[in-house]
């Protein structure tokens, strides 16, 4: 849901830093990085953020954990018991003048299975104490890529969930085009739907040059990281709102568009979960030794908050069938199975994922989340436009011969 609310918690891999030492503070984290088998490499570049007076230069340590080792008990431990539980600690020298240091780093060696990470700048002789160190971090890969191990695919899934979209989407255009020069009847969930697949493809475009960009600079464009986000939310916001409100009767047992009674609380309600769980996935922290996003609390909140627009959307489609007092009861079984799938893909992956090594559930959660939904709208679209059970259901008036009725 939100398409790993989505990929800008990516933690890669050149990141500017400031870090600012104090007595009780003297030895902090720069980031976690998910290293995959073979020999990956890190460096670092560190500087005073103001000169100093002192003319020699200062030392600080560059300490590695692997995530085995990430505990309580280290954090609650001194600067210098902790450096003693460190993999490895390399001593790098920030001139006092101002000037970069040498970049100083060092291999991330896994030889049986992928492992994260964590690198600490420590200073447990409090000689920068009360100064600002900035830094640039670097880590790659041993393919000489920056993304962490557990994003690798995810790229290619993107560019292929790319073209699978532009397919779908094409086919339902041509199909528009052809019923509207027919004089055939045009929907407004019909409309809906193009829209929020225009929404979707728009942002699936950004997230896939942000990270072909990303992926060789270990920056990208964050621009296109944060607009992809955006049109990614405006995408799964409007298909769930379709849903629920066709489920409510939309075209059904009413032509007009829904009334603002129906379409206020409903769209409310869709984007207050979805903003919910935007802002759940800024400020909670992730388990130190995860590889996904979806571990702990993140699983458990996007599983509520799906469960609870699948319960309203099954009330309100549940509704609508006993007003229609039983007749076409194929579409509303069908309609009901696919939507459902829609709501329950992303709980179900995030813990049916659990069945897999940790380093490739995120790449199973994003590319299955990104296909299953594609095949789901068109099904669903298919279901809403043509002359099917829907179309036998639609309460269209008379009209005179040759009219175009439109349903909105």
């Amino acid at each position: 849901m939100l398409l790993l609310c989505l990929l800008h918690l990516i933690s890669g891999k050149i990141i500017y830093s400031k870090v600012s030492f104090t007595k009780s503070n003297s030895w902090q984290e720069i980031t976690s990085f998910g290293s995959d088998i073979g020999a990956g490499n890190f460096s670092v570049v560190s500087f005073l953020a103001q000169p100093a007076a002192e003319n020699k230069d200062f030392k600080v340590s560059v300490a590695l954990y692997v995530a085995s080792k990430w505990t309580n008990e280290l954090l609650q431990a001194s600067c210098e018991d902790r450096l003693k539980q460190a993999s490895s600690v390399y001593e790098i020298s920030v001139p006092a003048n101002g000037k970069r240091s040498k970049r100083t780093g060092g291999r991330l060696i896994q030889k049986t299975s992928p492992q994260v990470w964590y690198f600490v700048l420590a200073d447990c002789s409090n000689s920068l104490e009360g100064k600002i160190v900035e830094l640039y971090f670097t880590a790659m890969n041993p393919d000489s890529n920056h993304f962490s191990v557990e994003m690798n695919g995810i790229k290619s899934a993107f560019g292929f969930g790319l073209i699978a979209l532009l397919l779908v989407f094409g086919k339902n255009t041509f199909e528009f085009v052809q019923r509207f020069r027919k004089d055939e009847q045009i929907t407004g969930p019909q409309i809906w739907l193009n829209c929020s697949m225009i929404f979707n493809i728009i942002g699936v475009t950004l997230y896939f040059i942000h990270l072909s960009i990303y992926e060789y600079d270990g920056k990208g464009i964050r621009t296109l990281d944060f607009l992809g986000e955006i049109f990614l939310i405006f995408h799964q916001l409007s298909f769930s709102a379709i849903l629920i409100i066709v489920a409510s009767g939309w075209t059904i047992l009413y032509t007009s568009f829904p009334i603002p009674k129906l379409l206020i609380p409903t769209i409310g309600f869709v984007a207050g979960c979805h903003l919910f769980l935007l802002g759940f996935s800024w400020f909670y922290e992730l388990p130190k030794a995860s590889f996904s996003r979806y571990e702990g609390w993140s699983g458990i909140v996007i599983l509520l908050f799906r469960t609870i627009m699948f319960l309203v959307f099954l009330y309100n489609l549940n509704n609508t069938r006993k007003i229609q007092q039983g007749k076409n009861t194929s579409f509303f079984y069908k309609f009901g199975v696919w939507a459902s799938i829609y709501f329950l893909t992303m709980p179900l992956l995030v813990y049916g994922s659990f069945m897999f090594p940790t380093y490739k559930r995120e790449f199973i959660i994003e590319s299955l989340n990104l296909f299953i939904p594609v095949a789901v709208f068109y099904i669903i679209h298919k279901m809403l436009s043509g002359k099917g059970d829907m179309y036998k259901m639609n309460k269209v008036l008379n009209m005179l011969p040759g009219a175009r009725s439109h349903i909105y």
